[in-house]
């Protein structure tokens, strides 16, 4: 640390790799709202050390507080709230069940069933346990074009 408080430039890069890292590591996703409520039960009983970063904002540069951290909890189930008169969950991911690290929360109702499209879906939220970095802004999908498009660019 310099004494400003922040990391040095090579240092602060590396803790940037690590958070990029780890969310493009394996992730389990949680099926079903009694995993859920589990994950949730588990997350509640460990509030302390957990950043809560917004992919579209700049990343907390420290812990949420237990309540804020709770506070996020409620929010996220007042908006499955309604997802819930479907069988399945399936809009949340965590690096391990059993010690979580980190869990991405997508949007029950922003998801594409198929995924359509090149550029990966951003979660709504993240929660961390290692310090947060800026992600990349989504890229623009391609443009192919149509059929013809595509033939009369070979020739």
């Amino acid at each position: 640390m310099t004494r400003t408080g922040t990391l040095p430039e090579d240092e602060a890069d590396n803790a940037a790799r690590i958070y990029r890292d780890a969310l493009a590591g394996r992730f389990e996703g949680i099926l079903t709202w009694p995993d859920l409520d589990t994950l949730w039960t588990r997350l509640r009983a460990a509030p302390e050390g957990w950043y809560v970063h917004d992919p579209d904002a700049p990343p907390p540069d420290r812990p949420a507080s237990e309540t804020a951290f709770r506070q996020t909890l409620d929010r996220v189930e007042a908006m499955f709230s309604h997802a819930r008169s479907r069988d399945w969950c399936g809009a949340v991911y965590v690096d391990d069940r059993n010690d979580p690290v980190l869990v991405k929360i997508f949007d029950p109702f922003g998801m594409s069933a198929c995924g359509g499209g090149s550029a990966a879906t951003r979660p709504w939220r993240i929660l961390s346990r290692i310090p947060p970095a800026p992600l990349a802004d989504p890229a623009e999908p391609p443009r192919r074009g149509g059929l013809l498009s595509r033939l009369a660019r070979r020739g």
